[in-house]
């Protein structure tokens, strides 16, 4: 009787360790599956990365050229508006060329298109800027995210992996 009482007893706390083994074998594979998952996530999250950079490149190059078309604008109109004092300074042969207030409303009326295309490549110049500035802070905050995410599961994975191995011990020494 003492010993078989023993043995109903080994025999439930035998139960009761395959009963949380399969616990922990499920729950080890749901979390397996759920670091799959993140584990995607994370490479989708760093292909969409890699375009954004390619995107970020493509506006740089693209800041990098108005910039260049701003400067030659901006020397357009400074000597525009160099050739335009010089002709009003020099009355005397203003006196003499005829003409001259023809070429000087000519040349206002380029200067002003040169400051009308000069303001409009000023404005794309800071809407691509901007546009780099919130690409870049929306990739640093998904691959944030995402870090973290797969950082919990390793911990998460590791304690069931853990009570996993305690398990399979228990049950080997009954």
């Amino acid at each position: 009787p003492v010993l078989q009482v023993k043995l109903t007893k080994m025999l439930h706390k035998y139960k009761r360790a395959v009963e949380k083994n399969k616990d922990l074998v499920g729950s080890v594979k749901s979390e397996l599956e759920r670091r799959r998952q993140l584990e995607d996530e994370l490479e989708a999250a760093q292909s969409e990365a890699r375009a954004n950079m390619l995107k970020l490149d493509t506006a740089e190059f693209n800041v990098t050229r108005l910039t260049k078309v701003c400067e030659k604008l901006q020397a357009k109109v400074q000597q525009l508006e160099a050739a335009a004092k010089a002709r009003s300074a020099s009355w005397v042969g203003s006196l003499f060329s005829g003409g001259s207030e023809a070429q000087e409303n000519e040349l206002q009326k380029q200067l002003k298109v040169c400051q009308e295309e000069l303001a409009l490549k000023i404005q794309e110049n800071e809407r691509v800027h901007m546009q780099m500035f919130e690409m870049d802070n929306e990739h640093k905050n998904t691959c944030n995210m995402l870090q973290e995410k797969l950082e919990g599961l390793k911990q998460s994975l590791a304690a069931r992996s853990t009570e996993l191995t305690k398990s399979a011990e228990e049950r080997q020494g009954l």
